[in-house]
């Protein structure tokens, strides 16, 4: 069911299309085939202190996914050092353990569609609240600026950009033109659900499922 009460025939299909992965040959391949996606480097074993996603096709082949990060010293609040953190936003006053990290994100784009998308951000907003974390935290390229607008609408706050590698950053991990932003969970899932719900009565307008891309109507639940 999407936000505002509204479904489709998509709802049964993004249940299958989406599951929780729990046994270590399918986080393995989740790793495996997103290391050709990610900037930075993330290990099987930092991913499983947490909760990881994987998006597959049709055909049963995993082509994306997410990682929430929530029972681990966590590897973006790490790259500062202590005396970094006393004069930076957020992360300065709120203690680690309310906060939860979004990491090993990834999509092949020769593989991913809109709708994987849509789907991909509604996962997301029951997966945070599911973790009880009152933060997120995550880092991005700063040279993607659609990124950029994109999670300056879902109200985070930048605590930093710029290169990171100070701190306790594992070694040989040095990032350049990092920016790492964050927000209360319940103030990011809330505007997930407004951007989602744009989306879908825009599309409704055009008649349009937002699940499937074609032209049919979305009955909604009485």
């Amino acid at each position: 069911m999407l936000p505002g009460g509204v479904q489709s025939k998509g709802d049964e299909l993004m249940k299958k299309n989406w599951k929780k992965l729990t046994s270590l040959k399918d986080v393995s391949t989740y790793c495996k085939i997103g290391r050709k996606f990610w900037a930075a480097e993330y290990s099987e074993s930092y991913l499983l202190q947490g909760d990881i996603f994987g998006c597959f096709n049709d055909e049963g082949e995993l082509v994306g996914g997410f990682a929430l990060v929530y029972d681990a010293k966590l590897r973006t609040l790490n790259f500062f050092s202590e005396d970094d953190r006393q004069i930076l936003p957020i992360i300065s006053v709120v203690p680690d353990e309310k906060f939860c990290e979004v990491a090993g994100f990834w999509f092949d784009p020769s593989k991913k569609n809109q709708n994987q998308s849509t789907e991909a951000w509604l996962h997301l907003s029951k997966a945070i609240k599911n973790t009880g974390k009152e933060y997120l935290i995550w880092g991005f390229d700063s040279n993607h600026k659609g990124l950029a607008n994109l999670y300056k609408r879902l109200g985070t706050t930048i605590i930093y950009s710029g290169d990171v590698g100070s701190g306790n950053v594992p070694e040989n991990n040095f990032q350049k033109n990092v920016t790492i932003i964050s927000g209360r969970s319940s103030g990011i899932t809330f505007r997930i659900k407004l951007m989602l719900l744009k989306r879908i009565f825009k599309r409704k307008k055009r008649g349009i499922s937002i699940l499937h891309g074609k032209k049919e109507k979305i009955q909604s639940v009485s």
